[in-house]
């Protein structure tokens, strides 16, 4: 079975849209994005139990709520619960632009989820 997307692994195409978005993004937004670009499978795409999201929302909803953009110095969340969003910071910016190249690699090309999976996990060790 294939190994589930950690956070860590979402950070990197994180930063990537939210510099697409104009250095910003709502958690909702990254949500569907993120997917669109990811294309999650296997268990990341089960219901939770008592939700009507999926594991990998979560995972991604849980880059809030366990603050790992701002454990890295990423980025930085701003604003309220219903209106809030995250924000680049310049770290993230440099980040972003030293794995650029990769990122753009493992984008462009049809890998597979566990692929692209794999390969975010060792650009973040």
């Amino acid at each position: 079975m294939a190994k589930r997307i950690s956070e860590t692994e979402l950070i990197l195409p994180s930063l990537y849209l939210m510099s697409l978005s104009g250095g910003q993004i709502t958690t909702s937004e990254l949500i569907q994005k993120l997917r669109d670009i990811m294309k999650p499978a296997g268990e990341d795409l089960q219901i939770l139990s008592g939700r009507s999201d999926d594991k990998f929302s979560q995972k991604v909803r849980n880059l809030k709520a366990h603050n790992t953009f701002e454990r890295f110095g990423y980025a930085q969340y701003k604003g309220g619960p219903r209106d809030g969003y995250v924000e680049i910071t310049n770290n993230g910016k440099q980040h972003l632009e030293q794995n650029k190249d990769i990122l753009k690699y493992l984008l462009i090309n049809d890998f597979t989820y566990l692929d692209l999976t794999e390969n975010l996990r060792q650009v973040e060790q």
